[in-house]
């Protein structure tokens, strides 16, 4: 690699030394993980190019590491993986447990923001459950389906036990469309329905079912959807 090219390289951690790291942009600290460029394109370059491509930095961390491997000459695998660790560390500290351990989730408005992060860059769907005591605090969040959702394969006697394994009196429902429409579909309202009328026979009380789309979510509860047999 040319001299002035690995000056190039070692120019955002240079930055960050003097600056900080918060005054680097978005292709810095990603050239910062990458290391090194590929042949004829600086770490720099190659960082904007694989932003640029994603469209944002938000869309480049719901890429999978295959997405980064295919996409980009000169990202193999060891590499690829780095990049996707990277992304899931900055979600999983996004979102957490010390927040709903705290019980700042105790209002409704703090689950959809929570879920809203939780989900916002996924590109496949997938359903959770939050589960509250009596005095609706936060006991845990669980993640029980992940794919393309046939919600004929919702076990809603698994919810139900996992319901009971944590003495659950509540619970709020998410999933999200990675289509990017938030609009609620015959099957979301079925699948309500179905776990609302489950619920019921043991006295545990569905409080919502949010549907998250991007940085969008609607809310059965706040719809008046929640006790509608339609």
């Amino acid at each position: 690699m040319p001299a002035k090219d690995l000056l190039k390289d070692e120019m955002p951690r240079e930055k960050a030394q003097r600056l900080g790291i918060g005054a680097l942009t978005d292709s810095e600290l990603l050239a910062i993980i990458l290391r090194t460029g590929t042949k004829g394109k600086g770490v720099i370059e190659l960082s904007k190019e694989m932003i640029e491509k994603a469209g944002g930095l938000n869309e480049l961390a719901s890429k999978s590491h295959g997405y980064f491997k295919n996409e980009f000459n000169g990202i193999g695998r060891d590499k690829a993986i780095t990049i996707a660790a990277l992304f899931e560390i900055a979600k999983r500290v996004q979102t957490s447990d010390r927040e709903y351990l705290s019980n700042r989730l105790s209002s409704a408005v703090a689950i959809a923001d929570y879920f809203v992060r939780y989900l916002k860059n996924e590109s496949v769907e997938k359903f959770m459950v939050a589960f509250f005591t009596s005095n609706n605090k936060i006991i845990r969040i669980d993640e029980l389906f992940s794919g393309t959702i046939d919600y004929s394969l919702v076990h809603v006697r698994e919810l139900i036990k996992s319901c009971l394994d944590h003495n659950a009196k509540s619970i709020v429902l998410c999933h999200n469309h990675p289509s990017g429409s938030p609009e609620i579909s015959t099957e979301d309202k079925k699948i309500t329905k179905k776990v609302r009328d489950a619920c019921n026979l043991f006295n545990i009380v569905l409080l919502d079912h949010i549907v998250v789309a991007g940085k969008k979510h609607v809310s059965f509860s706040e719809l008046g959807l929640l006790n509608s047999d339609k």
